[in-house]
């Protein structure tokens, strides 16, 4: 591969409870946009084909209401309800058509794009030893890049393996090798409850309507 080839799809994990925030939390307004357009389209600026993963057992309305916000996007469900981000991942893998997928979570509300530039330098150059099977921070492994059959190999290991307790914590031991980058970089915030939505709205300055 060659420097400058590189061109992931994206896959966004929405198949979540949203237990902690209490809401859906892809569907929070920032600025006068639901979370799930603001994120996505940050995807469609770089010119990324989206997988968007959503649960099996959803409200027919949330669904439709997804696909009405992001009609360019790609949607594909959970095999099983509520198995966690692993068989999120799978389900993901499972539908992109690149060797190399930016596995992205809906609590996110802005990219580190310069982060992604650096994790696809990083895939596109060769390794000297084994090929690498993704690159991402330490402790967040959901704004990452990850080779697909890799990333698809692992996640159906693991659910095989562990059932219900499938963790990202497996997932990330069975992937192969992996480039972990310093988490004393540039940080992005997570969306999990109403506390972190205040806050994030008031550094940020966004208005809802």
């Amino acid at each position: 591969m060659h420097k400058g080839t590189l061109r992931p799809w994206a896959v966004l994990l929405a198949g979540g409870r949203s237990s902690r925030m209490g809401v859906d939390k892809a569907l929070l307004p920032v600025g006068n946009r639901p979370l799930i357009v603001h994120l996505t389209e940050q995807v469609r600026a770089l010119g990324w084909p989206c997988v968007i993963v959503l649960p099996p057992a959803g409200p027919p309305a949330r669904i439709g209401r997804y696909q009405s916000l992001v009609p360019w996007a790609s949607f594909v469900f959970d095999a099983e309800a509520w198995r966690g981000p692993v068989m999120g991942i799978a389900s993901g893998a499972a539908a992109v058509r690149s060797e190399w997928m930016a596995l992205l979570s809906c609590d996110i509300p802005n990219l580190d794009t310069a982060l992604l530039a650096e994790m696809m330098e990083i895939a596109a150059t060769p390794s000297p030893d084994a090929p690498l099977a993704g690159i991402y921070v330490a402790g967040e492994p959901f704004h990452g890049l990850y080779r697909r059959e890799s990333a698809l190999r692992a996640a159906r290991k693991v659910l095989t393996k562990a059932g219900p307790r499938a963790s990202a914590r497996g997932w990330l031991d069975a992937l192969g090798p992996a480039q972990v980058l310093p988490a004393t970089r540039r940080s992005w915030v997570n969306l999990n409850t109403p506390r972190d939505y205040e806050e994030y709205m008031r550094r940020s300055g966004a208005q809802n309507p």
